[in-house]
């Protein structure tokens, strides 16, 4: 159980300090934030960090809250 706390709290700051290192490698920032969640949902899918259907649901709130893609875009793919 201490693992699936750390994980939970460390994993976004990882999956955020990789998205900063993209974008000072002059890679796009919606580059940079679907590397970012990829390797979150990665972990906490495979560790079972949250349950596996709220994970799931993660790619579809973020990208459309950071205007990577709109709703349609993610709920279609």
């Amino acid at each position: 159980m201490k693992q699936k706390n750390h994980l939970l709290w460390s994993t976004p700051l990882v999956s955020l300090l990789l998205a900063v290192i993209l974008i000072n490698y002059n890679l796009s920032p919606d580059i940079a934030i679907v590397a970012a969640t990829t390797l979150l949902c990665a972990v906490w899918w495979i560790f079972e960090v949250i349950p596996i259907p709220v994970m799931a649901l993660l790619p579809l709130a973020l990208f459309t809250l950071t205007g990577v893609l709109t709703p349609q875009e993610v709920a279609h793919a």
